[in-house]
């Protein structure tokens, strides 16, 4: 476990959450929720793969998945992760081609 993940993870307990659970309803290949820690390497490892695509496939994706994009972030922030502010605008950059 890497300290950030260390330290979501505190942050997610301390909320009074499970780290058994996600926020997002992440679950595995058998239809199990994931634990916390693990959902956050597969959002990882997504990133990873959306970043490898090339510009053109990545605003075809984001047109055709507009309404996930759309999604308040106090909705997000109420019932999934509380990302840190700076990871949060890097994720905005990227997914608004700002």
């Amino acid at each position: 476990m890497t300290k950030e993940e260390r330290k979501l993870l505190q942050e997610w307990v301390k909320n009074g959450n499970s780290p058994y659970e996600n926020g997002d309803y992440v679950c595995d290949d058998n239809c199990q929720p994931m634990d916390f820690v693990n959902t956050l390497r597969f959002w990882e490892d997504i990133r990873k793969c959306y970043n490898q695509l090339p510009i053109e496939e990545r605003r075809s994706i984001q047109g055709e998945n507009e309404t996930l994009v759309l999604v308040s972030h106090s909705e997000f922030d109420e019932n999934g992760f509380q990302l840190p502010t700076d990871l949060l605008e890097e994720i905005e950059k990227e997914v608004y081609f700002l």
